[in-house]
């Protein structure tokens, strides 16, 4: 099976609306965007929106249902028999790295997807407990913002052999 997923016009606009009342909430709630996110509300709102997006192209790919969740920063972003999914969005780089943060809950499930919209590349996964290493951590030059571990795409595994494993 590919891990390029390839969403419909009606599953992006579900994305960008969830997206985009994140982005609102943030605004009616009176906070940032948080860990030192210090772009604009246009660049909030498309990060937010190519969040939402992975996470639908991630659900998708496991044939598994979407929420459209907002307000739910404590939860996870998907969850697979019973196993929670932590997505991670970005746009195709050179090198792109899967960020988890301090925060991580060492059991979840963090999932890197490439966005080229209206196609999506489940780069890999990997557990936040395997990722939490001192050769990860890093601020990637920016030292306002919190230290992360990020992980190379390189060192992911691919997401369908991992949940495989675990149904064994």
């Amino acid at each position: 099976m590919s891990n390029v997923v390839r969403l419909e016009w009606y599953e992006i606009d579900s994305g960008s609306m969830v997206g985009l009342s994140r982005c609102l909430e943030n605004i009616r709630m009176e906070q940032g965007f948080g860990f030192g996110y210090n772009k604009g509300f246009t660049d909030q709102a498309k990060d937010s929106i190519m969040g939402a997006m992975g996470e639908v192209a991630t659900a998708k790919h496991l044939h598994i249902y979407f929420g459209c969740h907002v307000n739910s920063w404590k939860e996870p972003d998907l969850i697979y028999n019973g196993k929670h999914l932590q997505v991670r969005t970005q746009q195709k780089k050179n090198n792109n790295f899967l960020i988890i943060r301090k925060n991580a809950k060492p059991e979840d499930l963090y999932i890197l997807v490439l966005e080229n919209t209206p196609e999506f590349t489940i780069a890999g996964a990997i557990y936040a407990k395997d990722a939490m290493q001192d050769k990860y951590l890093t601020d990637f030059g920016q030292a306002h913002r919190p230290k992360v571990w990020g992980i190379p795409q390189q060192d992911l595994f691919p997401l369908k052999e991992i949940l495989k494993k675990e149904l064994v």
